[in-house]
């Protein structure tokens, strides 16, 4: 339910910032449903398939969610060149290896050489380690692409109406570089079977399809549960 909610969320935002005239937080929900629901695909699946109850309580939880957006978030614009949903993608060795994302909300643009796009993750639970490292590697693949890295990348956490910001400069660049070629050589490792994987239980665990015939990880989520970790 909580990846259900953010879909609909982030796709609430989109059509804030597209639809004249504007439309209401429960406008939107309501929008969003439709338009999440015709696409045909396994979060529709799932909407249909769920009680009307069900139903109600997402619309309930994202209206709340949009509306604290609404009243937290600056308005976006149109000066600003707000896009979402922007997708970037990196082909190396002909296309052998694929670095990809998509980024929730960009704000602004390059003016030639100079950085002037924003980054922002729009995020409905609570702050977690990786959405640092997330926006990193989307700040390497922006520069990959664009060949301009982004001025600023933003983690904006809705239900707090709270934002962290970082400045983007070589020593990121340059840690998200290697972080990501690391990363590579680690699957490229897994792969030749010249490396065996292991199990490291975190709070991955929760969506992992292994979790529930993983005993490293049954503990660990229990030990997690009762000192509150998320």
């Amino acid at each position: 339910l909580p990846m259900t909610r953010g879909q609909i969320f982030h796709k609430c935002v989109e059509l804030s910032i597209h639809l004249n005239p504007g439309r209401t937080a429960f406008e939107l929900v309501d929008e969003a449903f439709a338009r999440l629901i015709d696409r045909n695909d396994g979060l529709a699946d799932f909407l249909t398939s769920i009680s009307d109850i069900e139903r109600a309580e997402i619309r309930s939880e994202v209206s709340s969610l949009l509306q604290t957006f609404f009243e937290t978030f600056p308005p976006l614009r149109r000066a600003w060149a707000p896009t979402t949903e922007l997708p970037r993608k990196v082909l190396l060795h002909g296309g052998k290896i694929v670095l990809q994302g998509r980024f929730d909300l960009t704000i602004g643009r390059p003016d030639d050489l100079t950085a002037g796009r924003v980054l922002v993750e729009l995020k409905t639970g609570r702050a977690v380690p990786h959405h640092l490292d997330d926006l990193r590697f989307y700040a390497l693949l922006e520069t990959l692409v664009v060949g301009v890295p982004p001025s600023l990348l933003a983690s904006f956490y809705v239900d707090a109406g709270r934002v962290q910001i970082e400045a983007v400069d070589e020593d990121l660049l340059a840690s998200s570089l290697k972080r990501t070629s690391n990363s590579l050589i680690r699957l490229m490792e897994l792969r030749l079977k010249r490396t065996q994987p292991e199990r490291r239980p975190s709070a991955a665990c929760r969506w992992c399809p292994e979790a529930a015939d993983c005993k490293n990880g049954q503990q660990w989520l229990s030990e997690a549960e009762g000192v509150g970790v998320w």
